[in-house]
């Protein structure tokens, strides 16, 4: 035999060639929990049941690793080659007795990317790379056996993609004229379209993609025991990649693999964003209820001091009448706190020096007031933000979640866990929950947050171009990283692996993430109706609204004064007619005295 093969396979290896496998394999032929990186298979049986079994130490199975199988009849190199392929396994060299020469063996590989060997990882025929003569004891061409990388020119073959919509992740293209694939999908958009699309143009490759699966990222049927979704896709082996903002979290599942992450990926809760004030409410908001009800008080005090002081001042010099009554007090001194005239201005000395004293003060007050109401009609500000997961019980808004993020509930408080849990509304759709927090203003839910940027840079906007989302940053649920997540043993990972690498450092990532969010935010400026606040703002009818309200309001109260003052002088008119005619019949039946 020749005195290389025992060191073509370098590193740990389960040499296998001895085994019975007719037999169960034996409790611990090997260390299964470390990862091995060589196999040698002797196929003189059912060889998928040999890998059935191999595959059962499921830590140490390594489908990426250097296999050597030992065939006794060479016709049977096709069939080997296509059963190991089928199972992924395409770092293989096969020995085979030789078919032109006795005590001579042949070493034969394929190429999965390489014609005429294979094509687009599909096997066309064996390649014989070296030979093995007994009697010499060494390899005729002393060639490599086992291909060292995975090639970087795949010629165009198409790289299978199982996904579905999700901003910004992945989006479907806007424009018609730009086509379908063979499934009817386009996607043109998002981070992992970019990323994708990098890596195939690196990789001189095509992208295809799958339609939608049902289940989205993961749905375990348990009447069929077996996976939907884009995991389904991939352990059937109907994909050769799966994305849309996946991340470790699908790590669990064993018989996925995982890239290297090329972001972070975080779970928030995202409510409405406070309402602006109304208008109108910008001059009760000047002073709190307390202020005004001492700027009440005062008035009122102010109108007293008239009083006594027009009564005292009497002894010496006559006051004007408008300063003698309680109510032509109170109107003197609304009307200086107004800034308007008085009907007439007081006569007596000590009088004026009061007056003149609540004038200043009127003016620094209404000075303040004019001050503020300026400010809050040009920017009225906004109502009270929800904040944490207590506003959000206390508020009593409704709130749903995708079932993907239901499980971060448990994480919650036990008084918070037990309500939402119980309260908790179920959206088909990712984005179908984002759009009523938008729109109905009521409701809250859980995104990544990602996402909610994304949204409130075009579709989640107001008339003013302001996004109606609000991430609650402080009340993260759950941070991971963003990563692809490939079937396991899959040839691609660690081409994916470097070029992600390659990707993430050189800022590739950061660079796309930006340029998607300047995209959609000019799209976004098509829906404002109004330019930004800057330091100049001409007042409308809109900011003068909470006038006017006041206007009417006043006019509306001087209408009933109004009225009502009309039916009191009717009642008294009436009441009076009463009067005089009980009198009269009074005297008429008052009896006559006789005259003696």
């Amino acid at each position: 035999m020749c005195k290389r093969l025992p060191n073509i396979i370098s590193g740990p290896s389960l040499d296998l060639a001895d085994w019975d496998w007719g037999t169960e394999i034996p409790p611990n032929p090997c260390k299964v929990y470390d990862k091995q990186d060589s196999y040698i298979l002797w196929a003189t049986g059912e060889l998928n049941q040999q890998l059935e079994r191999l595959k059962s130490y499921y830590n140490a199975w390594n489908a990426r690793g250097r296999f050597l199988v030992v065939l006794e009849r060479t016709g049977e190199l096709p069939m080997i080659l296509e059963e190991l392929r089928q199972w992924k396994i395409l770092n293989v060299v096969v020995l085979t007795p030789s078919s032109s020469e006795q005590d001579a063996f042949e070493l034969y590989s394929w190429f999965p990317y390489q014609k005429p060997s294979g094509e687009c990882g599909k096997l066309r025929e064996a390649v014989l790379v070296d030979k093995c003569i007994a009697k010499r004891e060494y390899l005729l061409r002393n060639a490599s056996l086992f291909s060292a990388e995975f090639p970087n020119d795949l010629g165009g073959c198409p790289i299978t993609v199982s996904t579905f919509p999700l901003d910004p992740h992945v989006m479907i293209g806007s424009n018609k004229d730009e086509g379908t694939d063979e499934n009817g999908v386009r996607y043109t958009e998002g981070l992992d379209i970019r990323l994708i699309n990098f890596m195939a143009k690196s990789l001189n490759a095509s992208v295809r993609f799958l339609p939608p699966p049902p289940g989205d990222w993961s749905d375990f049927d348990e009447r069929n025991y077996s996976w939907r979704g884009i995991v389904g896709d991939l352990i059937f082996r109907r994909a050769d990649i799966g994305m849309c903002g996946t991340s470790y979290a699908f790590s669990f599942i064993r018989d996925l693999d995982l890239t290297v992450s090329y972001d972070v990926l975080e779970a928030v809760w995202v409510v409405p964003r406070a309402k602006v004030r109304p208008r109108w409410s910008s001059i009760t908001r000047v002073f709190r209820l307390p202020m005004w009800l001492l700027l009440m008080a005062v008035m009122i005090v102010a109108s007293v001091t008239m009083i006594c002081l027009s009564k005292y001042q009497a002894n010496y010099e006559e006051e004007r009448s408008e300063y003698t009554t309680l109510s032509d007090c109170l109107s003197s001194a609304w009307a200086a706190m107004m800034g308007v005239a008085v009907a007439r201005q007081p006569r007596t000395g000590p009088m004026r020096f009061f007056f003149i004293a609540w004038v200043i003060y009127s003016l620094a007050v209404s000075t303040v007031f004019q001050t503020f109401v300026s400010s809050f009609l040009v920017d009225p500000g906004l109502e009270k933000q929800i904040a944490n997961v207590e506003d959000i019980l206390s508020s009593g808004i409704r709130y749903g979640l995708h079932k993907t993020f239901q499980s971060f509930l448990y994480d919650l408080p036990g008084n918070q866990r037990d309500v939402m849990m119980n309260h908790t509304e179920t959206c088909v759709k990712v984005e179908e929950c984002a759009l009523r927090v938008a729109d109905q203003g009521n409701y809250a839910t859980i995104l990544a947050s990602i996402t909610a940027e994304y949204l409130n840079t075009y579709k989640t906007l107001d008339s003013t171009g302001v996004g109606k989302l609000y991430m609650l940053d402080e009340a993260k649920l759950w941070t991971n990283f963003q990563v692809f997540i490939l079937p396991r043993g899959s040839e691609f990972l660690g081409t994916f692996n470097r070029l992600l690498s390659v990707a993430k450092e050189s800022g590739l990532v950061t660079h796309f993430w930006k340029e998607m969010l300047t995209t959609a935010t000019i799209k976004g400026g098509s829906i404002r109706t109004q330019p930004a606040v800057d330091d100049y703002a001409v007042f409308t009818l809109t900011y003068l609204q909470s006038a006017f309200y006041l206007l009417v309001l006043g006019h509306c109260i001087a209408l009933c004064m109004f009225l009502a003052e009309l039916m009191h002088r009717k009642w008294r008119t009436i009441r009076r007619h009463k009067m005089a005619d009980r009198k009269r019949g009074h005297g008429l039946r008052r009896p006559r005295i006789a005259r003696r």
